[in-house]
């Protein structure tokens, strides 16, 4: 068996999703079509300044947005999974939006919002931003006429919960 990888995010005071909608997808696929490999060319470009990795430049389609998140997350690596993994979740006080984690020795986790972002323990925003769903912007020389097509092709996955790959090939 394999290294053991997990994470969760739990949004305990509930979320909403803001997707793209289907309808405003016509328009996003032919302009980032048209516009996709000039974007790549820029931030990829020494001349324009700083130059950032290929495969940076991604596409928000959805953003997911809460009060209050909690997350954990696990990799064994090459380790002997241990057989008690566990991360579990306490809320401090009810009428608070505190949480602290209780995790087995090599589980990551953190809470927000940060005390900052909090007023007597109650979070001040109710609208961060906790998740998104990103898609790859690429451009390959040898088929640039396919990038239509593919766009096509995984924006149309994207309706029906499919492919989460890259936006142009």
């Amino acid at each position: 068996m394999g290294p053991l990888d997990a994470s969760l995010l739990l949004l305990p005071s509930g979320s909403c999703k803001h997707s793209i909608i289907e309808s405003r997808m016509t328009y996003l696929r032919a302009y980032v079509n048209t516009h996709a490999e000039s974007w790549c060319k820029f931030y990829t470009s020494r001349s324009k300044g700083q130059m950032i990795p290929k495969g940076s430049l991604k596409m928000v389609t959805t953003c997911y947005t809460s009060r209050v998140w909690a997350l954990a997350s696990y990799s064994s690596g090459d380790l002997v999974q241990p057989k008690g993994i566990y991360a579990k979740l306490f809320k401090v006080k009810e009428d608070r939006d505190l949480y602290h984690w209780k995790c087995s020795p090599g589980v990551i986790s953190n809470t927000g919002p940060t005390t900052e972002e909090m007023k007597d323990d109650r979070a001040l925003h109710e609208n961060q931003c906790v998740a998104l769903e990103v898609h790859s912007i690429q451009i390959e020389k040898k088929r640039v006429g396919s990038a239509i097509q593919s766009i096509y092709r995984t924006f149309s996955n994207l309706s029906m919960g499919g492919s989460r790959s890259s936006v142009a090939h």
